[in-house]
């Protein structure tokens, strides 16, 4: 069980940045591949990229308000050369690795606490090999093949399972959770995760969770049930990668990528979360910056029209007459 500090009472979660996909997010200057190639951003990477910096430098400053948080990377923060996908900019794990450690360490530098946790192993390697790469190069500590596995002094840095104590509440991370392709049952494993461990706890004498995170499925939902201590929930986070050709073969066409994070916070009322979701727009996705992205968002996520001519238009037609 991790312990934060008592004045740490803000845990920014994020997962699934599938940093290597070609639809994914990436650095803004883009990366270099080992031979010098550079590879820039697409479209809507550069769209993405503007959101990501909409949900940390201003979503995530209105929620903690200034205070000290952690944040803890749910799984899947590489994409990696998987199922023959061509849908990655490079196959070498390591640029992957690197370029997610250059798109999150200045996000993490300003957080008290970080925690990686790690994803499927198509993504983060076998036993999450490249995940645990990224946690040791965000930590500053020597990296695996600086070790192996049966010396003396390896400690794994990044988690399976976390468990956090935040006050006197009792977080619970993992990546996985059960999927499904209509959006009608969506919930239902968010249920089963809930009263499995309820009745784990009581066979076995140990504290039920008060708040679960779970990520994988791209797709925000939360689920809650009322206890002795308050409500006890289940959240899914959404992710950061848009429909790739495998969730398209799933037949999930009209279904939209779901982008953003969510922060969980106490205080003396109780535990709470704010999510930040925001639906990709069916439409193709010009280049943003994060100006023109903020505007975006504060109206939805697609852009307003007028109805009527702007007060340009009018000004121009008052001079000509």
């Amino acid at each position: 069980m991790n312990k934060l500090d008592t004045e740490i009472r803000h845990i920014v979660v994020v997962s699934d940045l599938h940093v290597g996909s070609t639809i994914a997010l990436c650095p803004p200057r883009g990366i270099k591949l080992d031979e010098g190639q550079p590879v820039g951003l697409s479209n809507e990477q550069r769209t993405l990229w503007a959101w990501w910096r909409v949900f940390w430098d201003t979503f995530v400053p209105s929620v903690v308000d200034g205070h000290p948080y952690a944040v803890v990377v749910n799984g899947d923060a590489i994409d990696n050369d998987h199922h023959n996908t061509y849908q990655v900019w490079g196959r070498d794990p390591n640029l992957h690795v690197r370029a997610a450690a250059k798109l999150l360490r200045p996000e993490l530098k300003k957080a008290a606490r970080h925690f990686i946790v790690r994803g499927t192993e198509a993504h983060a390697g076998s036993n999450a090999t490249h995940e645990e790469s990224l946690a040791r190069q965000l930590a500053g500590v020597p990296g695996v093949d600086e070790f192996s596995r049966g010396d003396e002094g390896w400690e794994p840095v990044s988690h399976w399972e976390l468990l956090l104590q935040a006050g006197p509440y009792r977080l619970n991370f993992a990546h996985h959770i059960g999927t499904t392709s209509s959006a009608a049952y969506e919930h239902s494993a968010l249920s089963r995760e809930l009263v499995a461990d309820f009745v784990e706890c009581a066979r076995w004498g140990d504290e039920p969770c008060d708040f679960a995170v779970r990520s994988h499925r791209h797709r925000a939902s939360a689920v809650s049930l009322p206890t002795e201590r308050g409500l006890a929930t289940v959240y899914v986070t959404p992710g950061w990668q848009l429909k790739t050709g495998f969730v398209r073969r799933l037949g999930a066409s009209m279904r939209r990528p779901q982008i953003g994070g969510v922060v969980i916070y106490y205080d003396d009322f109780g535990l709470h979360y704010k999510g930040w979701t925001k639906a990709w727009p069916r439409q193709a996705a010009l280049p943003l910056t994060p100006r023109a992205a903020r505007r975006m968002l504060s109206v939805g996520t697609s852009s307003s029209r007028r109805s009527g001519p702007t007060k340009a238009a009018k000004g121009r037609r008052r001079q000509k007459s």
